[in-house]
């Protein structure tokens, strides 16, 4: 730029524009990316959950039902 004519004030003001730009986006990029890692944390929970809700239910069945044994 500075071969065409661009004046050093000039370039360096599309140098701090361009950086300060460039900034911005690669912040907004990693809010991104964290939402969607919290987003991908809580879908393999519900997998989790889900996939395991027969065998959860039953141990949770078991213990209610010894609860209900012993309280009587």
């Amino acid at each position: 730029m500075r071969a065409v004519g661009m004046k050093i004030d000039v370039l360096r003001k599309f140098h701090y524009l361009f950086e300060s730009e460039n900034d911005g986006k690669k912040e907004q990029l990693k809010i991104m990316e964290e939402k969607r890692d919290d987003l991908q944390s809580a879908i393999n929970h519900l997998h989790f959950k889900i996939n395991n809700f027969d065998t959860h239910m039953e141990d949770t069945e078991k213990e209610l039902k010894n609860l209900e044994n012993n309280s009587k």
